[in-house]
């Protein structure tokens, strides 16, 4: 599989030219879309003019007719025999996004705990089952600090438990949903958000009043007023970063 790497825009900054990682995943219903769709482009290309390595990675779809790694057979196993081609897809998807962190980890060029994993509908979904439920599963991946997802869910997603390990090692999470999408219905973001609440689990909620499928982040704006997309680089400040700017920071 192959990704685009995004750049900081003053790399010389890094601290043993290690720094933050966003995981950049695309939508498509597990049917189309790739690493160059121009709405994951343009979010990479923000995120990395203020501190990120973003990578943006491509992973198998339903025409690919691709088979999950061992590692995934518990998850596999929970689709049951009756699983379709689009479940079976998600989990490939999943497991190539693991590989991605894995690969990016062995370059060297990456501090994983201020890893944050975004990712939009489809994309989303593999976000949050890679942020939050393979543990359920005994899958071991690399622990990130934060979940952005973006007009996605697990609600129906033979999952586990999303949020079970509050104390610290369960990513914080930011959840970004239009009342009105049809696509991947409202209630999902409910899931999340008392799920989340329940648990005790940091969470970011904006919930886009009218707001359908697709999400405006450059121009919608967040509860804060500042634009959904900006709304998230603060958010990132605020509980990845402490407060401090985002970016390549001192390592203690």
């Amino acid at each position: 599989m192959l990704l685009d790497l995004y750049y900081p825009n003053e790399p010389t900054t890094a601290v043993n030219k290690k720094f933050p990682l966003i995981l950049a995943m695309h939508g498509g219903f597990f049917r189309e879309g790739s690493k160059t769709n121009s709405f994951v482009v343009s979010v990479a290309q923000e995120y990395a003019q203020r501190g990120w390595l973003v990578a943006s990675i491509n992973y198998r779809l339903e025409s690919d007719d691709p088979v999950p790694s061992s590692r995934m057979d518990p998850l596999v196993a929970a689709a049951g025999a009756s699983a379709t081609l689009q479940e079976i897809t998600a989990i490939a998807a999943v497991d190539d996004a693991i590989n991605a962190l894995e690969f990016l980890e062995s370059t060297g060029d990456v501090y994983m705990p201020w890893t944050t994993l975004w990712g939009y509908s489809a994309g989303a979904y593999i976000a949050l089952i890679s942020g939050y439920s393979l543990d359920d599963f005994g899958i071991q991946t690399i622990d990130a600090a934060a979940v952005i997802e973006l007009a996605g869910g697990i609600q129906n997603a033979a999952v586990g438990t999303p949020f079970d390990a509050p104390m610290g090692a369960d990513p914080v999470l930011m959840v970004v949903h239009g009342t009105d999408d049809d696509v991947v219905l409202y209630d999902n973001a409910i899931f999340l958000r008392d799920e989340a609440i329940a648990a005790g689990l940091p969470l970011d909620f904006q919930s886009i009043a009218g707001g359908g499928h697709d999400v405006a982040l450059f121009v919608t704006a967040s509860t804060t007023g500042a634009t959904l997309f900006q709304r998230s680089v603060d958010w990132l400040s605020e509980t990845v970063f402490f407060g401090q700017t985002p970016g390549p920071l001192v390592i203690e």
